[in-house]
């Protein structure tokens, strides 16, 4: 009788402990959906459970449900939540550096032997931050080994600085595919802003112009337009490389050196000037519309004047 009572106490204890999940080689945890987890009523610090759509054990740290591996009941670490991963850390981050202090987020360090430190939106055509002669790369990154490459298919471009002149460049480069190597030998545009503020566009800049502008063989309107309200100046027009300077409407003025003691030198010894001729053949040609007034003189003094006009002279 007293072995019987000895084998159901122990019967029932086992039977107690299988009911409640734990087993002599393992504990079973609740398992339930994100969506049934956050649902859960009056829960209480430190219980824990399986996230099924998670597919980790979360446990609630009085405030919210964190996942192992997080020290999110701190409140100051790593938290998983969902797919989104945070910390309310007041300090800095660092990757590659153990005591971060220049910024919020520091990386130290590159690719392999390159210089891009991150790569943003690499699904697409992001953009990377590279160091030494820190360089944003529009589409553009450079490999471990230091080759550039294209993010994503499309158009590229870099924003670089060189901290040994303090000059900033912009380039752009050609189509090409993913990851690509191709066309970034030669950039198809270049803009350049030295230390001292003068710009060069398609070129690296002088540092005694203020602007110096490269035509391009592909800019037949001219290496520089400047746009009036109805006609518009062009510098080094088409094939010819012809420049036109107008005034930015009708009946406007195209005013040249009016200052005391201006001088205006045109040629270089066997130069033409025509006036309402558009290919002069003499040293000075104009070509008078008809019942128009010719070429007049006019004394600064008395005002008088004198008129050379065809076939008549007058006074």
């Amino acid at each position: 009788m007293k072995n019987f009572a000895s084998l159901w106490l122990v019967v029932l204890v086992y039977t107690s402990t299988f009911a409640q999940g734990i087993f002599p080689d393992r504990v079973t945890i609740p398992k339930m959906s994100t969506v049934t987890k956050n649902a859960l009523p009056n829960k209480t610090e430190g219980m824990m459970v399986y996230d099924s759509d998670l597919k980790q054990f979360s446990y609630w740290t009085g405030t919210l449900w964190a996942n192992f591996g997080s020290t999110a009941a701190s409140g100051t670490g790593w938290q998983l939540i969902g797919n989104d991963l945070s910390t309310t850390n007041t300090g800095n981050v660092g990757v590659g550096i153990s005591v971060p202090t220049r910024g919020k987020f520091e990386v130290f360090g590159a690719l392999g032997n390159g210089p891009t430190s991150a790569v943003f939106g690499s699904d697409g055509t992001g953009l990377s931050l590279q160091r030494n002669w820190p360089t944003i790369g529009f589409n553009q990154y450079r490999d471990g080994s230091n080759i550039q490459r294209r993010i994503g298919e499309g158009y590229a471009a870099t924003q670089f600085f060189d901290p040994t002149t303090g000059a900033m460049f912009i380039n752009t480069f050609n189509y090409g595919s993913s990851n690509s190597t191709s066309s970034f030998s030669i950039p198809t545009g270049v803009f350049t802003l030295l230390s001292n503020g003068n710009i060069g566009v398609r070129n690296g800049g002088s540092s005694t112009t203020g602007m110096w502008i490269t035509r391009g063989a592909a800019n037949t309107t001219g290496s520089l337009v400047v746009s009036g309200t109805t006609h518009n100046s062009h510098f080094h027009f088409d094939v010819a490389e012809d420049t036109y300077i107008r005034a930015g409407k009708n009946n406007s003025r195209v005013v040249l050196n009016d200052i005391p003691g201006g001088n205006v030198v045109m040629g270089a010894g066997n130069g033409k000037f025509g006036i309402n001729s558009g290919n002069p053949q003499y040293t000075l040609e104009i070509k008078q519309a008809a019942n128009n007034t010719g070429l007049v003189l006019i004394n600064n003094t008395n005002f008088n004047n004198w008129e050379l006009k065809s076939d008549v002279y007058s006074t």
